[in-house]
C-alpha cells in the first residue's frame, strides 16, 4: 500500500471538518460520541488533536474567541468505543447475519444510554470486558450519558453497515442521534440500495457526510489504524443458545482498544 500526499491531505481536511462539526453539535447538546469501528479511529484522534491545538492558540480576547473551536468542550473528549463491526463473526457462527450482530451492539448502547444495567445485553458485554478480557474500564464514559443525544461516527464504504445500524437504532426508539459518515472514494463505492437511507438522513439534518479520497487505514491493523480488537465468537455462540433475548440480537464480542496498552479505552 502506497500512501500519497493527496491521501494525507484528504485525511487532514476530513479531520478538521469533523472537529468543526463536533464543536457545533456540542452547542446543540450533543456531548457524547460513540466510535463503532476501527476505521473511524484515526479521524477521531486527529480531529481531537486539531481541536486541542485550536483551543491552545486562540486568545480569549481575540476576534475568534466565539468560534466553536475556541471552546474547550467537545464530544471528541467524551468518546466511547463500542465495536459494531461484523467482519469475522458472520462467517464463524452458522445462521448469523450482520444485522443480528449490529442489533446486539445497538441494544448494548441503548442499555448504556438509558442506564439499564440490568439488561442481558449490558451484563454480558460488561462480563466479557471486565472479567474475561480484563482490558480496563470506562464506566466514566458510560456515566456521562445524560440524554439520548449523542454522535455516532463511522466510515462508509458500501453503506450497508451504517444503514443497518441506523435502522436498528430507530427500531429500539433511539432517534435523536447525529451521524457523521466518513465516505470512502468520495462515495463511488456506496451501493444504490443504501444510498437512499444515507441521503435521507442527510436531508433530515441527522447526518453529516464527509468525503475522502481513499480510506487507506481501513482494515490495515493496529500498526496503521492505531487501534486493535479481540474477537470472541465462540462465547457469543454459547450465549445465543442459552439466553433467549439473544436470538435476534447476537454477535461475536469485539473488545476494542487503542494501540497504546497503557491508555484506557
Amino acid at each position: 500500500m502506497i500512501v500519497t500526499q493527496e491521501d494525507i491531505i484528504s485525511y487532514t481536511n476530513a479531520s478538521i471538518e469533523i472537529a468543526i462539526r463536533c464543536a457545533e453539535l456540542w452547542k446543540q447538546g450533543y456531548e457524547m460520541m460513540i466510535v463503532p469501528s476501527r476505521g473511524a479511529h484515526p479521524f477521531v484522534d486527529n480531529a481531537r488533536a486539531f481541536h486541542s491545538r485550536c483551543v491552545s492558540r486562540i486568545d480569549t480576547g481575540s476576534i475568534f474567541a466565539n468560534w466553536p473551536l475556541a471552546n474547550l468542550q467537545t464530544p471528541l473528549n467524551n468518546q466511547m468505543y463500542l465495536p459494531f463491526t461484523s467482519d469475522f463473526g458472520a462467517n464463524a457462527i452458522s445462521g448469523l447475519s450482520s444485522k443480528t450482530i449490529r442489533n446486539f451492539w445497538v441494544n448494548v448502547t441503548k442499555s448504556i444510554v438509558e442506564k439499564d444495567k440490568g439488561s442481558s445485553f449490558y451484563k454480558f458485554f460488561r462480563y466479557i470486558r471486565d472479567n474475561v478480557v480484563k482490558i480496563g474500564h470506562h464506566d466514566y464514559a458510560e456515566d456521562r450519558f445524560s440524554s439520548e443525544k449523542f454522535i455516532f461516527i463511522d466510515t462508509v464504504i458500501s453503506g450497508q453497515a451504517v444503514v443497518e445500524i441506523s435502522d436498528a437504532f430507530e427500531s429500539v426508539g433511539l432517534s435523536n442521534i447525529q451521524y457523521i459518515f466518513i465516505i470512502d472514494e468520495n462515495g463511488k463505492k456506496i451501493k444504490d440500495n443504501f444510498k437512499s437511507k444515507i441521503f435521507r438522513l442527510q436531508q433530515m439534518g441527522r447526518a453529516h457526510l464527509i468525503y475522502v479520497d481513499r480510506l487507506f487505514t481501513e482494515d490495515q491493523g493496529p500498526a496503521v489504524s492505531g487501534i486493535w480488537s479481540i474477537v470472541l465468537p465462540e462465547l457469543m455462540e454459547v450465549a445465543r443458545e442459552e439466553i433467549p433475548s439473544f436470538q435476534d440480537a447476537v454477535g461475536p464480542v469485539y473488545i476494542t482498544g487503542k494501540s497504546n496498552p497503557e491508555q484506557e479505552i
